[in-house]
């Protein structure tokens, strides 16, 4: 549900990146986040077999890699964020972007 409303607040801010379209996304990246981290008991099994974990949250992340992407004219698609490693892409990319890529 939340990662839903993340979603939904990303492609708006894309549409119309304003100071308030950009602090909606961080409040929706926080309450995404506290859901998940309700959920990283539960690593276990087929999920930390599957290595799904690490391409939700994984950290340290790699700041060279979302810095590349960023200077590249690379489309950003399903394809390019399923090629890149955990340590590019997730929450903790998310969170990079909000607190020191995106500013208006």
């Amino acid at each position: 549900m939340f990662s839903k409303l993340l979603n939904e607040k990303t492609l708006a801010f894309n549409n119309n990146p304003t100071l308030t379209s950009l602090n909606e996304i961080k409040i929706a990246w926080t309450r995404a986040f506290l859901e998940w981290k309700k959920l990283e008991a539960l690593n276990i099994g087929r999920i930390q077999e599957s290595f799904m974990y690490s391409s939700i949250q994984q950290w340290p992340i790699n700041t060279a890699i979302i810095e590349n992407t960023i200077n590249s004219s690379v489309e950003i698609d399903t394809d390019f964020i399923a090629s890149i490693g955990a340590l590019g892409k997730g929450y903790s990319s998310i969170k990079y972007l909000n607190k020191i890529k995106l500013q208006l």
